[in-house]
């Protein structure tokens, strides 16, 4: 591979890493939902933003099928402009909830076709020690193409709720550079299939990164539904800055996973695998930050710990779960992504949890329930990794 192939292919790939958080992009609209909507509960509203992981999970299912057929950049193409069809359907058409879980539905399928065929795509024209490097940069472009999309979001809903949709229009360089600069055959770089790759499928070695995937995708989307909200109902933020001001803490959150995203891979060759402790000790000391925070200015300081969990957790995600999938990298790389996704389906039920466990519909309750989880998963994490290196 030259090296002009080479960074138009990688800018491909980070180009299309903007849709990799999904429903994250509809932040700023789910604060508005609930008075466009009030006959619904807060769970209804926030179930709006789990919707698409619910037809990645499904989507996912069908992709190494798809992948043994047709050319991965024409997958990858065809989600992207499925992004685009939901930023113009979403905003033309939202006369109820149900029809916006239907247009959810589509941008999960678009998250699905796009964001679990690019990493495929990196195994194969990437050889495997530079592919954690990659999945982390990766990673850092979809905080940065998820705080864009929450940030001009909360400008657009302050016009009309529904135009916050339209910041998946951030798909069409994803779109036209999927076509353009991927060959159609993607096994270019010599060695870039991972040693041992002609090895069976190995259900014990997805247990660990389906476990991370699963965990750190349902906590940390408990900051990014409820941060609008907790905004909202923060006694020391004024009610005519509470949209301001969540879209601040979002983009805290995001900049921060950006920034260790850039670092995952210095990271990992200091402490390895413990990459995934680190990144649920911080989201466990953020959360608690959050929960006891009596300003502003310490909502912010809180959000600098648990912003980088995701960056952090997911690169060895995705290379680990293609690694055990071995011969079928795809079908690895598929079930870690399924499970990382089952995660934010099932993070509303924390928001019932919480008030299960407090016996208090407060948001706060919720960070709290969620630091307690991640504090529970950083031990697990830990000791899982440390078995993995006495084994080895």
């Amino acid at each position: 591979m030259t090296k002009k192939q080479r960074f138009w292919n990688i800018a491909a790939i980070y180009a299309v890493g903007f849709l990799q958080l999904g429903g994250s992009g509809m932040a700023p609209v789910l604060a508005r939902l609930g008075d466009a909507f009030p006959q619904y509960s807060t769970t209804a509203i926030q179930f709006t933003a789990t919707i698409p992981s619910i037809f990645v999970i499904l989507t996912n299912l069908t992709t190494g099928w798809l992948c043994e057929r047709f050319p991965k950049k024409y997958i990858t193409a065809a989600g992207c402009g499925l992004a685009v069809a939901f930023a113009v359907l979403a905003s033309a058409f939202h006369s109820s909830l149900p029809l916006i879980y239907v247009w959810a539905g589509v941008l999960g399928v678009a998250a699905s076709l796009s964001c679990t065929v690019s990493p495929a795509i990196i195994n194969e024209m990437f050889k495997p020690e530079e592919r954690v490097g990659i999945f982390g940069t990766r990673a850092c472009f979809s905080s940065l193409g998820t705080m864009l999309m929450t940030f001009v979001g909360g400008y657009l809903t302050g016009i009309a709720w529904y135009y916050g949709f339209l910041v998946y229009l951030i798909m069409l360089p994803g779109l036209v550079m999927s076509l353009a600069c991927h060959p159609k055959n993607t096994r270019l770089a010599k060695g870039a299939k991972q040693a041992g790759s002609s090895a069976p499928f190995s259900i014990r070695k997805m247990i660990f990164p389906c476990f991370i995937g699963f965990f750190v995708s349902m906590l940390y989307t408990t900051a990014m539904v409820n941060t609008s909200m907790l905004a909202a109902a923060s006694p020391f933020i004024p009610a005519g800055r509470a949209d301001e001001m969540g879209g601040l803490l979002t983009t805290i959150l995001l900049t921060v996973g950006g920034a260790a995203g850039l670092a995952v891979n210095w990271l990992t060759q200091k402490v390895g695998l413990h990459c995934a402790t680190v990144g649920f000790v911080g989201l466990a000391v953020g959360y608690l930050g959050i929960f006891f925070s009596d300003s502003f200015g310490m909502l912010a300081v809180s959000s600098l710990f648990c912003g980088g969990a995701l960056t952090l957790v997911m690169p060895h995600v995705q290379v680990l779960g293609s690694a055990a999938g071995g011969r079928r990298q795809e079908l690895g790389l598929s079930v870690a992504l399924i499970f990382s996704h089952l995660g934010t389906v099932l993070s509303p039920l924390l928001t019932n949890l919480s008030q299960a466990v407090f016996g208090t519909a407060d948001v706060r309750y919720r960070f709290l329930t969620a630091s307690l989880l991640s504090a529970a998963a950083a031990a697990a994490a830990g000791f899982a990794v440390c078995r993995m290196k006495r084994a080895s």
